[in-house]
């Protein structure tokens, strides 16, 4: 257990290159690049933000040098095994969407089904990085005007 607020950067430097070496996902395999990322990035985040507010940057300080050549070394050998390529989710089917939109759960004559309508109409048109720009959505985001077609 790492106490976060008494930490040194040499203690957290030294756990973080044993960290990055063996971390690994419930099937007992190396995580995606992206997720290698993420996992370095929320660590730094987690030890900046209150209540620990250590003002530290895991990436770029000298004193976590070897925990980012452990870092750059891993995830060098992932590039190398080709493990460097993004999965994607199947894009639905237009069949699918005809199917989802016909359904009683979109049925705009309901406010259930107006409120489904509505929510599925902006993840789909707007919502190319999931949640993380719909929360940042605000009615002075859209703009309603008419069209030739009236």
């Amino acid at each position: 257990m790492v106490d976060f607020g008494t930490v040194s950067k040499p203690e957290l430097n030294s756990l973080l290159r044993q960290f990055y070496g063996s971390v690994r996902n419930t099937k007992g395999q190396q995580y995606a690049i992206s997720t290698y990322v993420g996992l370095r990035a929320g660590i730094n985040r987690f030890v900046n933000d209150p209540p620990y507010s250590r003002a530290w940057c895991l990436m770029k300080d000298n004193e976590f040098t070897t925990s980012n050549n452990v870092f750059s070394g891993l995830i060098k050998s992932l590039r190398r095994a080709g493990q460097d390529k993004t999965e994607h989710h199947p894009a639905i089917t237009n069949e699918d969407l005809e199917i989802l939109r016909k359904s009683r759960a979109m049925d705009p004559n309901t406010p259930q089904g107006l409120l489904n309508k509505v929510w599925f109409d902006t993840q789909l048109h707007f919502g190319r990085r999931g949640k993380e720009g719909l929360r940042k959505l605000t009615p002075q985001s859209f703009v309603v005007k008419r069209d030739s077609a009236g």
